[in-house]
């Protein structure tokens, strides 16, 4: 396989990784989303069950707030 090769074969890689990524925040946010509009759950309790941050879970609040 060549140099060419090699790096298309890599970037290929790395943007699967990065879409991956971007799909497990995304799942990440619908729960903390549900977790706060459906359950009136607290940062907190939202974050200890979501298992993220509690800046994450106050920046999802945050921007339901906007709209």
């Amino acid at each position: 396989m060549g140099i060419i090769q090699s790096l298309r074969n890599k970037t290929k890689e790395e943007g699967i990784e990065e879409g991956e990524e971007k799909g497990r925040e995304e799942e990440k946010t619908i729960l903390v989303k549900s977790l706060i509009t459906q359950l009136g759950l607290s940062d907190g309790q939202a974050s200890e069950i979501a298992k993220v941050s509690l800046s994450f879970v106050q920046e999802v609040r945050a921007n339901l707030s906007n709209k």
